[in-house]
């Protein structure tokens, strides 16, 4: 198998690792760089901030994770077997990608009014919490969206467990119960969610596999 056959069967996995790798880096890059500020109390927002010198790196990490992490898209998609979970299943990526954008571009702490009655601040609360459900309904809902499809055995198995954690976790970050611990709840919750995007994407690129391998067999 050539290069090129070998970037055309992987590209999607590659799409949504590169996303998931480009968002720890540059978040870890700021979160050093960043004065005046607490991972452990302060969420990944704060790194956003207008006072923060390197606030243009939270914008470059929402710009390449919302674009890379569509790649999840294609590699659903094929692995859903119905009309209704292949709608499913892209919407709410496309959903998490674009918010997951909006949120590095609406700033933290900013409280002028800049559409109606909403501070910029409020509107960043709004989308993240949108950027949050779209991804736990993802979670949530793949047991019955992958149903009998062996390959997601795995993310299934593991969403089970995920699903209540996240939920519970979640509730603890929506009420601002431990303040002081606000910021690791909040990376706890993202490293759970990206470990569950890792196997679902593993999962699916045997799925795709299969699909190229076919669709190179007819080809000779």
């Amino acid at each position: 198998m050539s290069v090129v056959d070998l970037i055309n069967k992987y590209k999607f996995s590659i799409s949504v690792y590169s996303a998931i790798v480009s968002f720890i880096l540059i978040t870890t890059t700021a979160t050093f760089l960043s004065t005046n500020y607490d991972f452990v109390s302060e969420t990944i927002s704060g790194l956003g901030r207008s006072q923060q010198k390197y606030d243009w790196l939270l914008v470059l990490t929402g710009i390449t994770y919302s674009i890379l992490i569509q790649g999840f898209i294609p590699l659903l998609y094929l692995s859903s077997r119905s009309i209704e979970t292949k709608i499913i299943n892209s919407s709410l990526v496309i959903i998490y990608g674009t918010t997951s954008l909006a949120t590095s571009i609406f700033k933290i702490g900013n409280y002028n009014y800049i559409i109606g009655s909403f501070t910029e601040d409020r509107i960043h609360e709004i989308l993240a919490r949108i950027s949050f459900y779209s991804i736990w309904l993802l979670i949530a809902l793949s047991p019955i969206t992958f149903k009998r499809i062996n390959e997601f055995t795995i993310p299934k198995t593991f969403s089970l467990i995920l699903t209540p954690l996240v939920f519970a976790t979640g509730i603890i970050f929506e009420f601002n119960l431990h303040p002081e611990y606000r910021g690791l709840y909040q990376r706890f919750l993202f490293i759970i969610v990206m470990m569950w995007i890792i196997l679902a994407t593993n999962a699916s690129q045997k799925q795709f596999s299969k699909r190229f391998k076919s669709k190179g067999e007819l080809n000779e």
